[in-house]
């Protein structure tokens, strides 16, 4: 097992101009891009690749095309969300006999099971699949937010390897720091919460940003774990502003938009019921870029 550190990305999944099809030219261009940046690996199928959006036949796709391209240079984790435990499993199938490295398990939605269901949930995934995992706590589109306490165990316990914690809850990630017998496997799930998570020695961050500025992002995580402070600020300050204009809609709402702007995909198309960026966050995004 390659142990993940660093910028890992959350890819997004490039469609045609109608959002009929997976545009595999552009996802290759993408990729050929990532593989030249530093970072230390990807994720596919994520809820930045749209995930619930793709057919089981796309799912299957994308995860062999990913696999195929990188996962020689690159650990590639797929990317489950599911609000069963079934469907979790199937997916997961679908991703191991892809030949991905690891899985990011999101937590049940909508359902809002119980902290004791989540564990179970993972166990079992874990139990029928024996690879790395990383639990993916989202409130924000899961419904349900993962206890501290809940996190510490799932790790401590050797249930999951990593956690990717988007709570946006500083407090809460610094109590999950200072319960876990490893703070680097801890990863931001926020670009914008990068700079203090892993100065306070957190493994990297699963960036939305990435896509876009890969070699930026890893050159601020690198800074931080070498302790060059005043680079990192500098670095931080320059990108916090495209954080921001990233997230001024939904994810992945920005970053299409961004991505086709930079020339690295075709079109910013996604699909219902999500829809391309609005003229404001176009604006955005061009006043945060330099290009």
């Amino acid at each position: 097992m390659r142990k993940i550190s660093g910028v890992i990305t959350a890819l997004v999944t490039p469609f045609n101009k109608g959002a009929t099809k997976i545009d595999f030219e552009s996802f290759d261009k993408l990729l050929e891009d990532q593989l030249t940046s530093g970072i230390g690996g990807v994720v596919v199928n994520g809820s930045t690749g749209e995930s619930l959006s793709l057919s089981r036949d796309e799912f299957k796709e994308c995860a062999h095309f990913v696999v195929s391209k990188v996962k020689k240079k690159l650990s590639v984790y797929g990317g489950i969300s599911a609000a069963t435990t079934e469907n979790a499993l199937s997916l997961a199938e679908i991703l191991v006999d892809a030949g991905v490295d690891g899985l990011m398990v999101t937590t049940p939605f909508y359902i809002k099971p119980t902290q004791v269901g989540v564990i179970h949930h993972i166990q079992k995934i874990r139990e029928r699949f024996n690879l790395p995992l990383i639990v993916y706590n989202i409130p924000g589109r899961s419904g349900l937010n993962l206890q501290v306490a809940t996190m510490a165990k799932l790790l401590n316990e050797g249930i999951v390897e990593y956690v990717k914690e988007s709570s946006g809850s500083l407090e809460q990630i610094v109590e999950l720091i200072l319960s876990v017998k490893d703070p680097t496997v801890i990863f931001s799930g926020d670009d914008g919460l990068t700079f203090p998570l892993v100065a306070l020695g957190c493994g990297g961050v699963v960036s939305v940003a990435s896509n876009l500025i890969p070699k930026d992002l890893v050159e601020l995580v690198d800074s931080l774990k070498e302790g060059d402070l005043p680079k990192a600020r500098a670095i931080n300050t320059k990108l916090y502003p495209i954080f921001k204009a990233l997230f001024n809609e939904s994810n992945p709402i920005p970053v299409k938009a961004a991505l086709t702007l930079k020339g690295l995909t075709q079109y910013a198309t996604l699909r219902a019921p999500l829809e391309e960026a609005s003229d404001e966050t176009i604006v955005r995004l061009k006043q945060a870029l330099t290009w």
